[in-house]
């Protein structure tokens, strides 16, 4: 088999502590605030292109009273050996399949929370709404469909992301970002009613955009800059994250009679 961009960018990839994303992770922080199902025991997980499986590793650990099962899927090899090896390190039992987001290998309806985060962009023509509809079809009625994008009205990702691909030093291929109005629209389309949105980096996103153009020893002054501003920035994205962070997330709920 080939090896692709994106077997070599987890190759690349060192070891994640759990405990770090747990109270780090904007994208965990994300993640928490969009799941509603989470007083819930015994919750049937889904994380379709996984990646490193990180922040679904950490919600195990942060809930593992809970007694929550994972499934992990990613057509990548070292994508799937990465997060096997973090599972591992926590002694967390989880599974972990080969298999393309668009045809999923599950039954209708087997799965409480299907998820996934930087993975949707990555699909153009009918793939798009696709990759939507076989997340509703493997989620179970009235369990959740949370989808997490970079937001198309974020500017400094926007300006950032084109001078990376001027410069050929943007690693993640085709990327077309969302707006909360088509991931809503997507949503709906796959028999899914969004009851929640958020996003998360506004402030982080314009401090990221900064990076491009200054040195390095800036650099690290506006990495600690960006963690004094932890609070702040979210106390932003609850109000303003579904229109003007850099990734945007939506949560909805798998209606009775899904188109």
């Amino acid at each position: 088999m080939k090896e692709t961009a994106w077997d070599k960018h987890w190759k690349k990839q060192q070891g994640i502590e759990v405990e770090n994303i747990i109270k780090n992770d904007p994208y965990f922080r994300l993640l928490k605030r969009l799941i509603g199902l989470q007083q819930n025991d015994g919750l049937r997980i889904l994380e379709v292109g996984c990646g490193s499986g990180t922040r679904t590793l950490a919600l195990l650990k942060d809930f593992e009273g809970k007694h929550f099962k994972a499934v992990f899927v990613d057509l990548s090899i070292p994508a799937l050996s990465f997060t096997k090896r973090t599972s591992y390190k926590y002694k967390i039992t989880a599974d972990f399949i080969l298999a393309n987001g668009l045809r999923l290998p599950f039954p209708d309806e087997k799965f409480d929370i299907v998820w996934n985060e930087g993975v949707n962009e990555h699909f153009k023509d009918e793939e798009r709404q696709k990759i939507f509809d076989e997340m509703a079809r493997v989620c179970k009625k009235e369990g959740e469909v949370i989808v997490i994008v970079p937001n198309a009205l974020n500017l400094p990702y926007r300006i950032t992301k084109k001078v990376l691909e001027m410069r050929n030093t943007w690693e993640y291929g085709f990327e077309k970002p969302y707006t909360v109005f088509e991931l809503k629209r997507r949503m709906s389309a796959a028999g899914i009613t969004t009851n929640k949105t958020s996003g998360t980096q506004i402030i982080a996103s314009f401090l990221t955009f900064i990076q491009l153009v200054h040195s390095e020893a800036l650099k690290l002054e506006i990495h600690k800059l960006n963690k004094i501003l932890k609070g702040f920035d979210e106390y932003m994205e609850k109000a303003f994250g579904a229109f003007f962070s850099k990734d945007i997330g939506v949560k909805g709920v798998k209606n009775d009679n899904p188109k």
